[in-house]
């Protein structure tokens, strides 16, 4: 493949660290090369244009890839679970105002679970937020909603995962504990305060 090159971004090193992933665990060989570019939809472009074989596309330009024909080859969240987005507090907040953050993340909470369990309002809202057609917005609730939480806390695996990627694109020690980055505590009891209302 052609290689195109810029100086990299946190997406594009997060989209970087997915292709070599895929790179070394299908034996892709040396003679692949990563071409950067900074959307899914110009990632798109450059597949449909012939620069590049392949793209790590997000949802929904996923979709959209589709409907321009080209071929989905493997979802990435069945092969690499690295949790994608979080919500984050200061020690300061957490230790002055800790109710405060445990009704963010109750409210977090339930919102997964409405995401989980209310599949038609929630792909009503994805239609709506994201400009997709209904079948569209289907189609990306369908390609998505197995990779959320269901209580705001990663899997043993996601978080293996995540310091696997920062050990690849920041620096760290793979070896590093994820409970040095990490104290999920405030989620876990987030989630036995809800479970203890229902």
């Amino acid at each position: 493949m052609p290689g195109l090159f810029c100086k990299p971004c946190p997406a594009c090193t997060l989209v970087a660290y997915e292709i070599q992933f895929l790179i070394d665990r299908y034996k892709l060989g040396p003679k692949t090369t990563i071409v950067s570019a900074p959307s899914s939809l110009d990632r798109l472009i450059t597949v449909q244009k012939g620069i590049a074989e392949a793209a790590i596309i997000a949802a929904p330009a996923d979709i959209k890839g589709e409907e321009m024909g080209l071929k989905r080859l493997v979802q990435m969240g069945s092969i690499l679970q690295i949790p994608q987005a979080g919500l984050a507090a200061t020690d300061e907040k957490i230790k002055a105002q800790r109710s405060e953050v445990i009704e963010v993340l109750k409210a977090a909470i339930d919102g997964l679970d409405y995401t989980a369990n209310q599949r038609e309002d929630a792909t009503s809202l994805i239609g709506k937020w994201m400009a997709l057609t209904p079948p569209q917005a289907v189609k990306a609730y369908d390609t998505v909603k197995d990779t959320y939480s269901r209580d705001g806390v990663p899997t043993a695996e996601q978080s293996k995962a995540y310091i696997a990627m920062l050990a690849g694109t920041a620096g760290l020690s793979a070896d590093l504990p994820a409970s040095t980055i990490f104290d999920f505590s405030l989620s876990v009891a987030a989630a036995k305060e809800l479970a203890a209302k229902r």
